[in-house]
């Protein structure tokens, strides 16, 4: 399976601890048989920032790193991510639960040919497009209000 850690740099163009547990996460998904990884970073500095995982076992590494994206922007966001998950043929997609991309996933999910599954105010969001799928964070139970 084509897994794409989906990630995005901070402001001063480093990866927020956040998107370091989901690259762990999809590094142990990669283990399982077929399982390939490659890893997409989105903001300022994502060159840099795909620098300090190199380690992470990555067959590719994506960036875009234009001063478009060094600020979260709905338009420019969904059209980074969207562009990276469609370079990639990723068949499964793990960004983490932030607000930059709880805003932009779903459309990077329509824009790549998927659908967004899953989620909530607070919890996962997976993206499934046939075979392609874009999961964000994890989910850690319900939330206020939520239906059991």
């Amino acid at each position: 399976m084509k897994i794409l850690a989906l990630l995005h740099t901070q402001e001063d163009g480093s990866l927020p601890k956040a998107a370091l547990e989901v690259l762990a996460a999809a590094a142990a998904l990669k283990g399982q048989p077929g399982g390939s990884l490659a890893v997409g970073i989105i903001g300022q500095g994502a060159a840099g920032a795909a620098d300090t995982v190199a380690g992470c076992g990555a067959e590719r590494f994506l960036t875009v790193g234009a001063e478009t994206v060094a600020q979260p922007r709905y338009a420019t966001d969904t059209a980074a991510a969207a562009a990276l998950i469609k370079e990639s043929g990723a068949e499964l997609v793990v960004a983490p639960g932030t607000a930059r991309f709880a805003r932009c996933l779903p459309g990077a999910a329509h824009r790549a040919g998927a659908r967004l599954c899953g989620g909530g105010r607070r919890g996962a969001q997976e993206v499934r497009a046939g075979h392609r799928t874009v999961g964000a964070g994890h989910r850690r139970g319900p939330a206020a209000g939520d239906p059991l």
